[in-house]
Order: structure tokens, then C-alpha cells, then sequence
């Protein structure tokens, strides 16, 4: 450690009273101040719920994937605002009434709203109807006049209101609704609000005409017009609501019921062969059934069903001869219109043989349905492995239902036109380990600490332990815990490291080692070698190597092999520290790096400007002492302090602009100083350790005096001086009002300029 070389602790001043009037020169100063640097919407989108048929540009139905119908309409009602209102809205719509009559392919109708307000304010109430058109002005009893309006987003009507507590408001409109017609069937479909009471008349041009209407809805059919029209009635219909009607010849007694089925099929592939679980949903449209016929996978086999709600039996030799499996019946105890889940199973058989040819996968389907569509998920063997290729009807995707999701799947995929193709080609399997290694070496006097991040891809058959050679580290740690079985992680005496996972895995995981390597004093040379991740294929490895402060190391190129040396930044988080990272590429199982290893002491050195601003009756001191500490940080910084001056209360201290509080200010009683002035150190606590740049500034007035006019005064100006490191400068700047005139008395000072 350099001791400062003291030059002055005080600074003698002459200060000369003038005449105002004299034309003084300006500011003397001891030194100048340095200068500071300062689709087509013609293309079929996938859409949910399950499956819609749409037409295409050519009139032909084309199906569109999607979810469940509980989904759908929870989602329909979301878009056109038809959920239920909150109980806080401020209205009910109490009455909802629809009346009309079919003509050809529309429906005349009036639909009258009645609301109810609970309290005062402008309401926005959907209406819905987004597949009508408004015939007409509207009638409207109550309050104001309501505005009714199309809303884009929805594709909806809404309305607004001023509602007044209490009041009751009536709005009728007339509208034209478009009819659906299949065959002899034709529909009405119609998307409303919830209303506590809602009823709907329709009379349509059939006679004895059959209906039928969405869940939750009574509906009754009577004859008018001397019995060549029907009148149908619903009640409690809300939200999307489908009325269908037909003639009494195409009522289920003479015609049998349209079925849609949504499957959700679990394939296991293993030594054995395939074996499918199915769960058939099944639903009928314009009649009941109480029978299901099934096409089962191809060359598959009927497993035995413990189901109580139906029983399998196999179809006639005919049917059981057509291409692409067996057909199976599902009779059912009763007649129904469903929805039923039909539970089946299947197993075909594989041999040596089979191995790396293509099998079908697809079956399960509905013989006869008019929907169909599902999902199929694949569990494999870890022994074996299997190649997929969807044809047509059938798409890989990772979004499966919660029943066939576990993470033991290892494809997913989804049907939606039966009879689809998915083709598998099944082998042993071969276990493909390939790993991307991370290496931050922090290099220290007495020892280098390793944070290796190995990041594994597993493909094929599952792993159950993961080797890796040491390279002569110690290791302390490893991890995650959610991943390794840490209590039994194995090193043998080759320094060879065994993991073993909580559970096979053959996904991607990622594993942390921390290690530590001794340095001894005497090594001048550092050669390192990596951790070596083994029975993995190894991409380039990233090497990050940081220096601890007071650690200088010189790479030596030519000792130093199998690493690339990289300009840009490293792609993981490394620890901060004074010198910059360095940064390389390469194999860790080849790669040697070789540097000079060098230790320094602490180092620091000082700048000191101090500023003394002088008048006639006072002064004030400013100092800054700019510190550089290189090597090893500093936690406190020692300063000399005159007596009188340290036992002032208006002294103050700042740490880079921070105020530096009396608690973390340390007197320290010394001998006489050289000039015979007694003085003591002051230790300044700088609050963390700094490393690097530092700047402690002092600040302090002087004591009053009185210069009276044409006199002069010597002033004594009492300094702080730094006590570590090498002081590189020390200048100090004085200034006074155009009235005094400053002279430097004779000293240690050194006047610079005119």
C-alpha cells in the first residue's frame, strides 16, 4: 500500500479589502478546472365445436373440426351477448313472445321483449337475432325513445334503454327469419336473450306436422285452419334455439334416425400388438334407436365388455366382410334419441414381421352416421417406437380432451371424416440422446466454481440414468429435484457421475451440476478441461470463463485447443464482475483451455479538487476525492481530519451523491500531525463494498470573520486529506466576489496560470 504524500492540510489566503468603485481583476484560482467530458373467406377454416358440415363454393359439405357442443354454446353466447345477464344488471327481460307463420323458406315473425328496470341510468341490452332481418318500424311502449342498433362483433342487434326504477318497458319487432330444410324436415333457427318467461307460436303449412326443439323446451303442436295447418307452441326457449318440424310420414315410425357420433379413442402400441379403448358418443336426429353398428379397426378383434347400459354382438357375415374391419352391433336397453356412450375395445395383433411396415390405426366408426368426428391419442411401448402419417379425415394435433391427455402420449390426433387413414409404422425402439452443454467457470485465487447447464433431448425408447465424466472436478450439487433422484446420484472412481431420473423420460429436460476445482498457490498455468456429458450425441458446447476481480488471466493461445473464441454475447446469465466474460464455442469432449493465472492486491489511487468559495464574512469548502480501487473492493475509505473540523457538526459526507449518516462515520484518535495541529481519522463506511469508480465528497462552511474595507486578512483553510492509496492529484480552485481580491500566502501550493 502507497502512502499519500501530504502537501498541505491548510491553505493560507490574503484577502485585501478594495474601494467599490476599483476595477478589480477577476477570480484568482490555484488551478483551472479540467473540462468534464460529460383465408379466403371462401376456404373452410377449422372452427369448433365438433363438426359442422358447411358448403363450399361448389355447393358440396365440407366438415370443419371443432369442440364440444356445451363449448360451442357457451361460446356462441359470449359472442352474440346472450349469457345470462348478471343479477347486478339493473334489468330482467321478463317476457319474451314470438308469434308468426312460415311462408316458403321464411318465417314472418313478431317477437315482443318485455324489460323490467331495477334502477335509473342508460341500459345496453342484447338482442341477439343475428340471423333475422327487421321488417318494418319498431313499437315501443315505455320512457324515451330506444335505439336500436347492428353490432359488428356479434353479427347481433342490441338496444339501448333509459331505464327508469321500477318502470317496465315493451318493444316489439317485426322480422324475417330464414328457414333450413333437409328432405321433408325444415328448421327454424333463432339466437335470443334469456327472459324469464318466453313462448313462441308458430303455425306452419303442414297438417298433423311432428316437431321437435332444443333441450329444455316443451313443445305442443295443434291443428288450425280446419286441420291443414299446425300450430306449434315452445316454451322456455333461450339462447340458441332450433324449432323443427316434418310431415307425419317422415316421423321416426316410418324412417329410422339420423346419427352423428363424436368419438374419444386411446391406441396402446406394445410387443403385442394394438389394443383401442373407444368411448362413441352417439346421438340420433328425427327419431330414436336402440341399435349401433361400429366398424372396428382393421384385422382387429372385439375385447369383452363389462358395459351394463348395452351389449356387442357381431354383425352378419356379410357386413363383417367389408373392407377396413370388422363390424360389430350395439343393441341398447331401450329406444332412445341419446346422447349414449358406447365403451368398446379392440386388440390386433402384431408380430417381427410387422415391424417397419405401415398398419391402420383409424376405426371405430359409426356405420351409417351422418357426423362423425373425434380424437385419437397413442400411447407406445418404451421398447418400440412408431412413425405416424395422417391421410385423409385425419390431422395431428397436440390439443387433446382431458380424457386422453397424460404424459404418456406420445401423438394425438383428430377425425372428422370417417371412413380416415392414419398409418403407423412401428420398430424397436432406438433410444437418440442428444444434449447442448453449458459451462460458466468463475475463476478465483484459491479456487474456479463450474455451473454446467446439460440440456437433453430424448427420442425413443426412455432413460433412466444419465452418465457424465467429471474431468477432475469435485462436484457440490445437482439438480433439479423434481427431476433427479439426488439421494442416489453415484461417482465412481474414474469420475465417472451417474444420475438417475425420478422416472424415464424421452422428452426434453434439463440438468444442473455445480462443481469446484482448487487452485493451488504455486500454479502459475491454469488447464482446464469439461465436464463431458457421455451416451449423448453433444452440439457445440458454450464456455463462458469470468475472472474474479483480482485474478489476471492471459490466454495462451498456442496450449489452448478445441475452443473458438466468440465476440458476441453468451446466451446464458453470467456473473458480473469488473473484467469483461470471455466467451467460446466447442467440444467439451476435446476442448482444453490454458491461461496464465495471475493474483493481485488491492490497488487504489485518488484524485482530490477541492472548491473555496470566500467572502467578506465567510466561506465554504468542497472537496471531492475520486477514487479508483481496482483488484479486490473496499468496504470503508480513511480521511484526516483537523480536530476542530471533525468535531464541527456541519461537517457532511456523501458517497456517489448518497449522504453518508453519522452512524457509518468512525473517529479514530491519532498522534500530533507534523504541522503540530492535532487531527484524527475518520473511517467512512461506504454501505456495500465498491470496486471500480468512487467518489466521496466533503462539504463544510468556515467560520465567520469580518474584513473591513481597504484592510486585508490572512485565512487558514482547514482540508480533508485521503489517507488510501497513491494520491495522483491534488487541485484546489478558489473564488471570491468581484470586491476582494485573493493572494496565496506562502506554502506547499503551487499558484498554476496568471
Amino acid at each position: 500500500m502507497h502512502r499519500p504524500t501530504i502537501i498541505g492540510t491548510c491553505l493560507a489566503l490574503l484577502l485585501a479589502g478594495l474601494a467599490r468603485a476599483q476595477d478589480l481583476p477577476p477570480t484568482s484560482a490555484a488551478a483551472a478546472p479540467e473540462k468534464t467530458v460529460s383465408r379466403d373467406v371462401s376456404e373452410i377454416e377449422e372452427v369448433r365445436p365438433p363438426l359442422y358440415y358447411l358448403e363450399d363454393a361448389q355447393g358440396e359439405l365440407r366438415p370443419a373440426f371443432g369442440f364440444t357442443l356445451e363449448e360451442f354454446l357457451l361460446a356462441y353466447n359470449q359472442l352474440h351477448h346472450l349469457e345470462q345477464e348478471s343479477p347486478h344488471a339493473g334489468y330482467v327481460i321478463r317476457k319474451l313472445a314470438v308469434d308468426g307463420q312460415t311462408e316458403d323458406h321464411l318465417a314472418r315473425l313478431t317477437i315482443s321483449f318485455e324489460v323490467a328496470f331495477q334502477e335509473n341510468g342508460t341500459f345496453r341490452i342484447p338482442l341477439a337475432l343475428g340471423q333475422v332481418v327487421i321488417d318494418g318500424d319498431p313499437e315501443y311502449t315505455g320512457k324515451g325513445t330506444p335505439l336500436i342498433f347492428h353490432e359488428e362483433d356479434s353479427g347481433g342487434y342490441a338496444v339501448r334503454f333509459e331505464g327508469e326504477a321500477n318502470s317496465s318497458h315493451r318493444l316489439t319487432l317485426k322480422v324475417l327469419a330464414p328457414l333450413t330444410s333437409v328432405g321433408d324436415q325444415a328448421a327454424l333457427r333463432l339466437a335470443v336473450p334469456s327472459a324469464t318467461m318466453s313462448e313462441l307460436r308458430l303455425i306452419v303449412p303442414v297438417a298433423g306436422a311432428a316437431a321437435t326443439a332444443s333441450d329444455g323446451t316443451l313443445v305442443k303442436t295443434s291443428p288450425v285452419e280446419n286441420g291443414e295447418k299446425t300450430e306449434l307452441n315452445v316454451q322456455g326457449f333461450r339462447g340458441d334455439f332450433e324449432l323443427s318440424w316434418r310431415k307425419p310420414e317422415a316421423c321416426p315410425a316410418a324412417s329410422p334416425a339420423v346419427l352423428e357420433s363424436s368419438g374419444e379413442i386411446l391406441a396402446v402400441i406394445d410387443s403385442r400388438g394394438i389394443e383401442w379403448k373407444a368411448a362413441l358418443r352417439v346421438r340420433g336426429h328425427g327419431g330414436t334407436f336402440d341399435r349401433v353398428q361400429v366398424r372396428l379397426p382393421a384385422e382387429a378383434e372385439l375385447l369383452p365388455s363389462s358395459a351394463a347400459e348395452h351389449r356387442v354382438v357381431s354383425a352378419s357375415e356379410a357386413d363383417a366382410s367389408d373392407v377396413g374391419g370388422r363390424i360389430v352391433e350395439v343393441r341398447l336397453r331401450e329406444k332412445t334419441v341419446g346422447p349414449v356412450t358406447l365403451h368398446l375395445a379392440a386388440r390386433r395383433t402384431l408380430d417381427e414381421s410387422m415391424f417397419g411396415k405401415w398398419v391402420e390405426m383409424a376405426g371405430f366408426s359409426v356405420v351409417g352416421a351422418a357426423r362423425q368426428w373425434g380424437h385419437l391419442a397413442v400411447q407406445v411401448a418404451d421398447d418400440l417406437e412408431a412413425l405416424f402419417d395422417p391421410q385423409w379425415g385425419v390431422r395431428q394435433t397436440d390439443e387433446l380432451p382431458e380424457t386422453l391427455s397424460n404424459e404418456d402420449i406420445v401423438a394425438g390426433f383428430e377425425y372428422a371424416t370417417v371412413p380416415g387413414s392414419l398409418l403407423a409404422r412401428i420398430a424397436p425402439s432406438r433410444t437418440r440422446v442428444s444434449v447442448e452443454p453449458q459451462y460458466v467457470l468463475v475463476v478465483g485465487a484459491e479456487q474456479i466454481q463450474l455451473t454446467t447447464v446439460l440440456r437433453y433431448s430424448v427420442r425413443g425408447k426412455k432413460v433412466r440414468v444419465l452418465d457424465v465424466d467429471l474431468a477432475g472436478w469435485e462436484y457440490d450439487e445437482i439438480g433439479p429435484d423434481n427431476l433427479v433422484a439426488i439421494d442416489k446420484v453415484m461417482e465412481d472412481d474414474s469420475g465417472m457421475l451417474s444420475i438417475p431420473l425420478l422416472r424415464p423420460s424421452s422428452s426434453r429436460m434439463e440438468v444442473t451440476l455445480r462443481a469446484r476445482r482448487r487452485v493451488k498457490a504455486e500454479d502459475e498455468t491454469l488447464e482446464l478441461t469439461f465436464p463431458r456429458p457421455l451416451g449423448a450425441a453433444s452440439s457445440p458446447a458454450a464456455i463462458v470463463i469470468v475472472p474474479e476481480d483480482n485474478v489476471q488471466l492471459t490466454v495462451e493461445a498456442d496450449a489452448t485447443r478445441g475452443l473458438l473464441r466468440q465476440q458476441a454475447s453468451p446466451p446464458m446469465t453470467v456473473p458480473r464482475h469488473q473484467q469483461t466474460p470471455m466467451f467460446f464455442r466447442g467440444d467439451p469432449a476435446t476442448a482444453v483451455f490454458v491461461a496464465r493465472h495471475e493474483i493481485h492486491a488491492r490497488e487504489i489511487a485518488v484524485r482530490s479538487t477541492t472548491l473555496v468559495n470566500l467572502d467578506a464574512e465567510a466561506g465554504q469548502v468542497k472537496q471531492r476525492f475520486a477514487y479508483k480501487i481496482d483488484y479486490e473492493p473496499r468496504d470503508v475509505l480513511m480521511l484526516r481530519v483537523s480536530r476542530e473540523l471533525a468535531e464541527s457538526d456541519q461537517l457532511e459526507f456523501r458517497v456517489d451523491g448518497q449522504i453518508v449518516s453519522r452512524a457509518n462515520l468512525t473517529r479514530i484518535p491519532t498522534a500530533e500531525s507534523p504541522d503540530g495541529n492535532g487531527s484524527v481519522q475518520i473511517q467512512v463506511a461506504l454501505g456495500s463494498p465498491r470496486i471500480g469508480m468512487c467518489n466521496l465528497d466533503v462539504r463544510y462552511p468556515l467560520a465567520p470573520h469580518r474584513l473591513a474595507p481597504r484592510s486585508s486578512l490572512r485565512r487558514v483553510v482547514p482540508l480533508v486529506v485521503p489517507l488510501d492509496g497513491v494520491l495522483l492529484g491534488n487541485r484546489l480552485i478558489a473564488t471570491s466576489p468581484p470586491e476582494l481580491k485573493l493572494a496565496m500566502a506562502e506554502g506547499p501550493w503551487k499558484k498554476q496560470g496568471g
